[in-house]
């Protein structure tokens, strides 16, 4: 009676300790985190990890392109697991090969930022490739969208009493853009990121308001281009990365309604050294050092941002 209940149990013993090799060769080839991409995964959708992101679909397919409107994010299946694993405490337990190449999601972003109406949320897009070096953002989204707000914050920036010999006058440029290009610029990969450019490039439209007591003067005018670089240099401490910048519009061109050659040519000046300060402002300097982007931030990230007029959307 003895021997066959120590039979049993070895019996037991064994068939659990092939149970439990199965279920590591399984868990450790990617199988179950196979299956948990393909089936549990998405049979958990819609989920918001948080108030900001919404995740609606998870497949494994070649994606048609990046969004023509949103944001579409590619990065490599060990980058991705990188910051996963940061920014999950409890990342380990997710199974090998949930993260793979081929993987695409997609949901939305609901922006904290002024650059959109409170309303505002943009499409979302994550591709997971093998092939990527360095993590790519790419935005395509409307001008008039982020227009409702950023022109409050542009003129605000941007107005300036200044004295004449009557009394004070003070000035007031409101600018709309129709299409906007934000571009980082291409960096060596054998060296830490100590610095980046941005290259900026825009159109629109510009409102000029002169107010004084007596009178008023209005003027507006088609932005024919407008172009300026930021430099950044990337730093670290013990709080994370931070940066620091330093901006240059070089060229600004505005062609104002029935107003002579010269005189376009002196205002678009006066605006372009007026928006060069405001941009490099020491107020300004601080409160951008002054904040902090995580140690794992990928800041050899390549960048590129595309406002566009509606009238021109992508079919």
């Amino acid at each position: 009676m003895r021997k066959a209940l120590l039979k049993g149990i070895k019996n037991r013993l064994v068939v659990l300790g092939v149970v439990v090799v199965l279920l590591a060769l399984c868990w450790q080839s990617g199988l179950v985190g196979l299956v948990v991409g393909r089936v549990v995964l998405p049979a958990m959708l819609p989920w918001a990890p948080n108030d900001t992101v919404e995740v609606s679909r998870v497949s494994f397919r070649e994606p048609d392109g990046p969004l023509r409107r949103g944001i579409t994010v590619t990065v490599s299946a060990g980058r991705m697991r990188e910051i996963i694993g940061h920014v999950l405490p409890r990342s380990w337990l997710l199974p090998p090969g949930l993260i793979r190449p081929g993987m695409l999601v997609k949901g939305t972003w609901y922006p904290d930022s002024f650059y959109l109406p409170p309303e505002g949320h943009m499409p979302l897009m994550v591709v997971v490739d093998a092939e990527s070096i360095q993590p790519a953002v790419y935005c395509r989204y409307p001008a008039d969208d982020v227009n409702q707000v950023m022109e409050r914050e542009v003129a605000e920036a941007l107005r300036e009493k200044e004295e004449y010999i009557l009394g004070t006058y003070e000035t007031v440029y409101y600018i709309r853009f129709k299409t906007l290009r934000i571009r980082l610029d291409d960096l060596p990969l054998d060296a830490e990121v100590k610095k980046r450019s941005i290259d900026v490039e825009a159109t629109g439209r510009v409102r000029f308001v002169l107010e004084e007591n007596w009178f008023d003067l209005r003027n507006t005018g088609k932005l024919r281009i407008l172009h300026g670089v930021v430099d950044l240099d990337v730093g670290r401490d013990d709080r994370g990365v931070f940066v620091s910048h330093k901006a240059d519009i070089d060229r600004l061109d505005i062609d104002f309604h029935n107003v002579a050659p010269w005189l376009d040519e002196k205002l678009s000046e006066k605006l372009r050294k007026k928006w060069t300060k405001s941009l490099n402002k020491e107020k300004k300097r601080r409160r951008i050092e002054r904040g902090r982007f995580p140690h794992w931030a990928p800041v050899d990230l390549e960048l590129d941002i595309e406002l566009f007029s509606v009238e021109n959307e992508p079919k």
